[in-house]
């Protein structure tokens, strides 16, 4: 994981002044997550109660970070990049969200 201290006081910064209105834990998506300043974030939020989704390129990454967040709801995987390989997840999870229901 990487970690700098200003990273961290940024991220102080934020867990201080910076809270949902409502006060209720949330689900929130991190892009970026597998490493640096995302991946402190996912932490971050983690451990304060938030259900989190995090966003990997590869497998691999994706792998890597379900292993250092183990707490996470899911790991999307797909280059963002790329607006198909976008489309077709958010085209898999709505079908699998209407099959569901």
């Amino acid at each position: 994981m990487y970690n700098t201290q200003e990273v961290a006081d940024e991220l102080v910064y934020i867990g201080e002044n910076v809270q949902p209105l409502d006060g209720e834990p949330k689900r929130v998506l991190i892009t970026g997550s597998t490493a640096g300043a995302g991946q402190l974030a996912a932490a971050y939020l983690l451990k304060r109660g938030h259900t989190v989704v995090a966003h990997a390129r590869n497998a691999q990454r994706a792998a890597d970070v379900r292993r250092d967040l183990p707490g996470l709801e899911e790991v999307i995987i797909g280059d963002l990049r790329h607006l198909d390989q976008t489309r077709a997840h958010s085209l898999s999870r709505s079908m699998r969200s209407e099959s569901s229901t």
